[in-house]
């Protein structure tokens, strides 16, 4: 494996720089990772209004300030996979 590419959402529980870390730990054991690279896409957390489907601006409360319905969670949830590059022995 030479690269993996993974999206982490703000909301998805998951620390990248942790992430990032145990990566690096992995990659250097004999292993399907050794020498690998890791690439993060970090995904920032968006909500909408659940019923007139207006975007809430970051550090707003979670309710429209238009309508008053709860808001939900759009992206930043992920964990996501993207990419593996692997090199093939000949």
């Amino acid at each position: 494996m030479t690269r993996v590419d993974v999206r982490i959402g703000e909301s998805s529980g998951v620390d990248a720089d942790l992430f990032q870390t145990a990566f690096e730990v992995v990659s250097l054991e004999d292993g399907l990772c050794r020498g690998a690279s890791l690439r993060i896409q970090r995904v920032p957390a968006s909500w909408r209004c659940t019923r007139c489907d207006r975007g809430l601006a970051s550090g707003d409360d979670l309710a429209c300030r238009e309508c008053g319905s709860p808001a939900t969670l759009v992206t930043g949830d992920e964990l996501v996979l993207d990419r593996l590059e692997l090199e093939m022995a000949t």
